[in-house]
């Protein structure tokens, strides 16, 4: 009799497996969808890492013909700063532009607000995690911007009415050093929202930058840049969301707790 108890058991969780690999999929390709009439300008595949690194070279590059001396430190630092400045405004300035063009119909605050307290709402370490004082509820920006992502399209948001925000740079929030922070923002029509659970509710993407700025290890002289991207890249370094990208073992655990969550709903 034992035999075919434990077969009945394994089609089982055969079966429980094949459904939330399919609610898995499922959220994936929500998160996915083509904006419509593939319009969305913001870069997808580019290696923001790559990028902030090749930028801070062609600085340098340009610093040593400055010819400061030693004891010019704060002349050099402050170059530094306004060439970090310097493309970020622009950067700004083009955001703002693509804002103008998308403004109708103009996406209410309110929506955005349900979306962030869905997003700001989940929590990422386990029962036992959070009795361990080495593990912080830091470092999940990147699935945090993705589930923004995914309730702000449950809402009816237009995917071409979303992309991420990107802070790359060092960011110090001690004990904790790290090389970027991304958050999810919206063209509302008005303004552009970003959406941030490190902070109380949707914030300005200006000021989002300022307070974030506030976390640059190099303060007093911040370089941090910011780079806008299609929702649809997960991390600075990769392109669109992908079961390859989500399986991998430096974020399969809790990603796939995540997508199971969302599948579930």
């Amino acid at each position: 009799m034992k035999w075919p108890r434990l077969l009945l058991i394994a089609i089982l969780m055969l079966s429980c497996a094949h459904k939330q690999d399919s609610s898995r999929v499922s959220v994936l390709k929500e998160l996915n969808q083509e904006p419509e009439n593939d319009q969305h300008s913001l870069n997808l595949k580019k290696d923001l890492l790559a990028e902030y690194n090749l930028e801070k070279a062609s600085w340098f590059e340009q610093l040593e013909k400055k010819k400061f001396t030693r004891r010019e430190y704060k002349k050099r630092n402050l170059f530094l700063v306004e060439q970090a400045r310097s493309a970020n405004k622009e950067m700004f300035s083009e955001l703002e532009n693509l804002n103008s063009q998308k403004n109708k119909p103009v996406i209410p605050t309110e929506k955005l607000k349900k979306a962030f307290k869905k997003a700001a709402g989940y929590q990422f370490l386990s029962d036992s995690e959070k009795r361990d004082p080495k593990k912080l509820e830091i470092g999940y920006c990147f699935y945090r911007a993705l589930l923004s992502h995914y309730y702000l399209l449950k809402m009816g948001v237009p995917q071409e009415r979303i992309g991420k925000v990107w802070a790359i740079g060092t960011l110090v929030a001690p004990p904790v050093v790290w090389e970027f922070h991304v958050a999810t923002f919206v063209f509302t029509g008005k303004k552009i929202l970003v959406l941030d659970p490190m902070f109380e509710g949707p914030i300005g993407l200006k000021k989002w930058a300022k307070e974030i700025t506030k976390l640059s290890g190099e303060n007093p002289y911040p370089q941090l840049r910011f780079y806008a991207s299609d929702p649809r890249k997960f991390l600075p370094n990769s392109g669109p969301y992908s079961k390859e990208l989500m399986e991998h073992k430096k974020v399969n655990d809790k990603t796939q707790r995540l997508l199971r969550f969302l599948g579930s709903k």
